[in-house]
């Protein structure tokens, strides 16, 4: 699968979508829907839940502070993301949440103080196949109503 542009939209608050260029090691793979829970005498017991969910680890190198602060304040909120990719004629978005346990940027670029290079992993939240089409702003008093697609043209 080709990508062309990766962005990530937040579904409350910014309708900014910010865009991402991830590195060579970009993977996308199928896990198991899984809920863990442990009993109070310590035995961990596992549902598996129906169908698949996608999975994606996204390098990212030469991140702006700013995008930086924005994307870690999503995943501190665990909030969900439209994950839009493959912007050409078809472009496909999926409801996704940062699932990394730790900060997704945690070092500066070499010899940058200004840059940072972290690991993004996202995790689909619908378990299902992508919408197609750009990502939905919810009641937005400059950039959109509810149900209004999101036109990123000026």
């Amino acid at each position: 699968m080709r990508f062309l542009t990766f962005h990530l939209t937040s579904s409350v608050g910014s309708a900014t979508p910010v865009p991402i260029v991830p590195g060579a090691a970009f993977a996308e793979r199928q896990v198991l829907g899984r809920a863990d829970g442990v009993t109070l005498g310590g035995r961990l017991n596992s549902y598996v839940i129906g169908g698949t969910q996608r999975l994606w680890t996204v390098p990212l190198l030469l991140v702006t502070g700013e995008q930086r602060a924005e994307v870690t304040a999503w995943w501190r909120d665990r909030r969900e993301l439209a994950f839009t990719f493959n912007m050409s004629r078809n472009p496909q978005t999926c409801v996704t949440r940062i699932v990394n346990e730790l900060e997704p940027f945690p070092s500066m670029a070499a010899g940058r103080n200004d840059l940072f290079n972290g690991v993004l992993m996202l995790r689909e939240t619908q378990g299902h196949d992508p919408g197609f089409g750009l990502p939905f702003i919810t009641d937005d008093p400059v950039l959109g109503l509810t149900d209004q697609s999101y036109n990123s043209t000026p």
